[in-house]
Order: structure tokens, then sequence, then C-alpha cells
């Protein structure tokens, strides 16, 4: 079933390969073109900001879309972002920066949390839409890795499960 989406979590005790598996697939997606964005969960994040490591990965994936596209690929994505992402795309640009670099003239850095009546459901939307646009219009791989996900915080986990 082309346009969709696929994924595979590589578990196992300490020493197996993990790792190693993953630079493989790094090097096949860099290989046939493909985006590769990895990020990696911490042990010790109390402070971490919720969603911060999701927010690294598609903000590198951001900027790897928008260094590769066309103008009009470009201009295409920011209308679908547009309409996809509505009054809440400020919320995800404070997650992902680089947004700001597929929708220039639209992104609202004063949406704030405050202003969702479920912010944790509203995220794992948009991190979803946002996603679905980039994979829309490319026609490169998408993988993206997360490495020591049993650090991840609830709202970070709860997302995953989503996409």
């Amino acid at each position: 079933m082309e346009n969709s989406f696929k994924g595979v979590i590589i578990s196992g005790g300490a020493g197996v390969g993990k790792s190693r598996l993953a630079m493989y697939t790094q090097q096949l997606a860099n290989q046939c073109g493909g985006y590769f964005c990895a990020s990696k969960f911490e042990q010790n994040q109390m402070n971490a900001i919720p969603l911060a490591t999701i927010g690294s990965l598609f903000n590198t994936l951001c900027n790897s879309y928008a260094g590769g596209a066309t103008e009009n690929e470009l201009t295409l994505v920011e209308k679908e972002l547009e309409t996809g992402l509505g009054s809440q795309a400020g919320l995800l640009a404070g997650v992902v920066p680089s947004l700001t670099k597929l929708l220039p003239s639209y992104v609202r850095a004063e949406t704030t949390y405050s202003n969702c009546m479920n912010a944790a459901f509203s995220m794992r939307y948009l991190f979803g839409e946002l996603l679905r646009v980039i994979a829309s219009h490319s026609s490169r791989l998408i993988t993206l890795f997360i490495d020591d996900i049993q650090f991840a915080d609830l709202t970070s986990l709860l997302l995953i499960s989503q996409l």
C-alpha cells in the first residue's frame, strides 16, 4: 500500500546491536536519498520540557525538507499546513521552531497551551498532521529514529503511539 506509514521497534538487552542496526538503517536511508532524523531521550529528564525530544526530531525533519524542496513544493506544503494546522500552528512552532521554514508567513508565536482545550491531544494531532503533509509532498522515505524511549515522558509516549 503506497502512502502508508510503517514503523519498526528495535528492542533488546544492552549490547545486542540495536544501535548498530539503527546506524545501518541510517546508511540505507542516506543511500536512497531519504530523510533520517534521530533524537534521544535522556535518563535524567526530570526537568525537561514535555515533547522537547520529539520537537527536536521534527525540527530536523522540517529543516531537511525545507533545504531540499523546490519553491513550488514549499508553497504547496505551506498551503496544506495552513489548512491542517489552522490557528494551532503557533503551538506547534513553540516546540518545532523550524516549522517557520515551512510556514513563513503564517506561524504566530502568541498561540499558547492555555488557548487549547486539551494541549496534549492537540499536539498529537499537530505532529501527526505535520508528518502527513511532509510525507505526502515528498518522494523521499522518512525515517524517524528515537533512542532510549524508556526514558520518555508520558506526553511523548502518547504522541509516539499515535504516529
